[in-house]
């Protein structure tokens, strides 16, 4: 990525296109990010507006179902084309195309044809083009009925009621957060390439049955086994789908002559628990994590939990005191902080489903002010 500094990013308020600045945000914090939404690429003096300078772009816009499909998908390749050709044609172009290419589908019809007027345009210019086909992408804050069957899944269980598995089906799975490291990595490329980006194939009803055990287990203060990553990102889903409904997490406190017991959590694989001491008025955390299951439980005073996602402006406020014990659980790619609102000393404790790593910690700072929206450095 040598060389590539400012980036525009059409379809940056999509599901892909949030995660994209969110790892943008928390791993090359350097790189200037110019966002163009869909509605953004039909206005030709704008998108030259954002083209000019910039090094890099990432295509992620596209029309997934509607009237006209077809068409609209090859519209914007092309409208992106003349703008990247017009601004002098040196930028590269990452396009987040679909496995769904090589079908016959109109969403398959689409977005080949929009891939070949790249090429044929890209050809022309000095800059590159990295076209990577994606599977059905998965994550935190996916839109159920939308953007996939995974999202729908953990809607429909963190709601309590089941949804409908087609039994036959099958699914490719890739987490988005793994396609926006390969859309990273792509910037600086010096060669055109296409390539296929496999992910894991599984039966539609094994993704429902895993995510359906993983509800099951998640309750009080039991953490699911995570047998590996994937079966993290899909909890890491399922329990941002549930927040913050679910949350706080009340806990059964144990009582005799001797004082109280209370369970903060219960882990089936490596875990690291830990506490911290906070003085009133002081706050601890403003930071956010990609991938890391990390539970608060304040066991003596009191404090306000506040959860803010990334490029949100909504802050969600738990009231928590020792006196009463609950777990509120953090979701990823959701900035966090606690804060010691009472008189006395305030004791947390932190559970955390790995150990603390100082040279991969997943811990990236961000203030829980409204984050601001437009160019993000």
């Amino acid at each position: 990525m040598a060389g590539v500094q400012t980036v525009v990013v059409t379809g940056a308020g999509g599901f892909l296109g949030w995660h994209l600045r969110c790892r943008v945000h928390a791993m090359r914090p350097d790189l200037e990010l110019r966002l163009v939404s869909r509605d953004d690429l039909l206005d030709e003096r704008g998108l030259a507006r954002a083209m000019a300078g910039a090094d890099a772009v990432v295509h992620l816009a596209s029309a997934i179902r509607g009237d006209g499909l077809e068409v609209a998908n090859v519209d914007l390749a092309r409208r992106l084309v003349n703008a990247v050709r017009a601004s002098g044609g040196s930028a590269n172009v990452v396009h987040a195309n679909s496995t769904h290419a090589e079908s016959e589908s109109p969403y398959g019809r689409s977005k080949r044809r929009a891939a070949e007027v790249l090429s044929d345009g890209m050809a022309k210019s000095s800059g590159q083009l990295v076209d990577l086909r994606f599977p059905n992408l998965f994550g935190e804050c996916a839109r159920p009925d939308h953007n996939s069957a995974v999202a729908t899944f953990c809607r429909d269980l963190a709601a309590g009621r089941a949804s409908t598995v087609h039994p036959e089906g099958r699914t490719e799975l890739l987490h988005v957060q793994d396609a926006c490291a390969l859309i990273l990595d792509a910037l600086g490329r010096t060669q055109s390439t296409d390539r296929g980006v496999p992910g894991r194939s599984l039966p539609i009803v094994d993704v429902y049955s895993l995510l359906a055990r993983l509800r099951a287990e998640y309750a009080g203060s039991v953490v699911p086994i995570l047998a590996d990553r994937l079966e993290l990102q899909l909890f890491n889903a399922l329990r941002t789908a549930m927040f913050p409904a679910h949350y706080p997490i009340a806990l059964a406190e144990h009582r005799d002559e001797r004082g109280s017991f209370v369970e903060l959590a219960r882990g089936h694989q490596q875990t690291q628990v830990s506490y911290s001491t906070t003085a009133p008025g002081v706050t601890r955390g403003e930071h956010f994590h990609l991938d890391k299951v990390e539970r608060f439980v304040v066991l003596r005073g009191t404090a306000e939990i506040r959860v803010r996602r990334l490029f949100g402006d909504r802050l969600h406020r738990f009231a928590v005191s020792g006196d009463t014990p609950v777990a509120v659980d953090m979701p990823p790619l959701h900035a966090h902080d606690i804060t010691n609102i009472g008189s006395d000393e305030l004791l947390t404790a932190f559970w955390a489903n790995d150990h603390f790593n100082p040279s991969a910690p997943d811990t990236y700072p961000e203030r829980l002010e409204p984050a601001p929206t437009g160019v993000v450095r």
